[in-house]
């Protein structure tokens, strides 16, 4: 079972996950998964000998929480904006329903990573951000009761970090990328009619702006060391297997990608993944997963969990690539 609730999407929502029947012999128990976004900003100025704080002083007639939507604490000049997501399960108070109370998350997140952030900012501006993420993990996760599971670090609009809580040893790099594409989709087994029926208008030739989002999983590196993909290695990789590969192509003719298959998006996902997972294994991480959307409203995950089990749990961080199963369209 998996409800959702958005009370405002991306700000707070909450993942029922487990099974309807309380007597399941597997065991499952039912949990809840709250996720949080707090935004924050940290002045450049700050970072200098003698500059204004990372939080805003008591007495600061402007360092009131006047919009934390955008960013809390804000600033007035240049500054690091960070969004960090963070995902707690466990149960719901009976008292109140609540997981964990989201002003509790923002105070945690706060309290305790923005002076981080600030501190390697200062010190080792070239860090990696996954370490950053793993020296706050146990702080905040005993802020909030042991109940944190993981922490995202949006680091641009496209480009993530997530770290979870009990597979600290590896971490995940998540990078967008785009490319331009025609097909059609007509299949040999059906006649004309059966593929106007099943295809549509995408019978006919045309194009898409397709999005590739990648996801890595790497080890996490020692103290003072490089993690073994960086996000400039990731984008060279990608770009030399898949989107030179792709990028303003007629999928159909491309048979040595798709090996006599339909370029549908789903096969897309299954090639995307085909040509970059030995680079990636190479390099030294692991393909966790490959997402392409055709439009915004279509798109494919592969690998997305066990087959036969729709509604299995995400892959996790170190595990090997599951058994494909077909992602639905909505």
């Amino acid at each position: 079972m998996a409800e959702s609730f958005d009370h405002q999407p991306g700000i707070r929502s909450c993942i029922h996950r487990g099974n309807n029947n309380p007597s399941d012999p597997t065991g499952t128990r039912r949990v809840l998964e709250l996720s949080r976004l707090v935004r924050f900003s940290i002045p450049l100025a700050s970072l200098r000998d003698g500059g204004p704080p990372v939080l805003p002083a008591a007495d600061d007639p402007l360092g009131g929480r006047h919009n934390s939507f955008a960013a809390w604490p804000s600033t007035d000049g240049v500054g690091l904006f960070c969004q960090w997501e963070v995902r707690c399960r466990g149960e719901a108070d009976p008292r109140t329903g609540y997981l964990v109370g989201i002003s509790e998350i923002d105070a945690a997140v706060r309290g305790h990573a923005l002076e981080s952030v600030a501190a390697v900012l200062r010190e080792r501006p070239g860090a990696e951000p996954a370490s950053i993420l793993a020296a706050v993990m146990p702080r905040l996760d005993a802020a909030l009761d042991g109940r944190v599971h993981e922490i995202t670090w949006h680091l641009t609009p496209w480009h993530r970090v997530r770290l979870e809580h009990r597979g600290m040893d590896r971490f995940e790099i998540r990078q967008q990328f785009d490319f331009a594409a025609a097909h059609h989709l007509q299949s040999p087994e059906l006649d004309a009619a059966a593929n106007r029926r099943v295809f549509g208008k995408c019978t006919n030739p045309h194009g898409h702006n397709y999005r590739l989002e990648v996801a890595v999983s790497v080890p996490m590196p020692a103290a003072g060391h490089a993690a073994a993909i960086g996000l400039r290695q990731l984008e060279q990789l990608v770009d030399h297997h898949v989107v030179q590969r792709l990028d303003h192509t007629d999928l159909n003719e491309l048979q040595d990608v798709f090996a006599g298959n339909l370029p549908s998006v789903e096969n897309i996902a299954r090639a995307c993944h085909r040509l970059l997972a030995a680079a990636v294994a190479e390099a030294g991480g692991h393909l966790s997963q490959v997402t392409v959307w055709e439009t915004e409203k279509t798109s494919c995950t592969y690998p997305a969990g066990p087959v036969g089990d729709p509604h299995a749990p995400d892959t996790a961080l170190a595990a090997a690539a599951a058994t494909p199963a077909e992602a639905a369209r909505v």
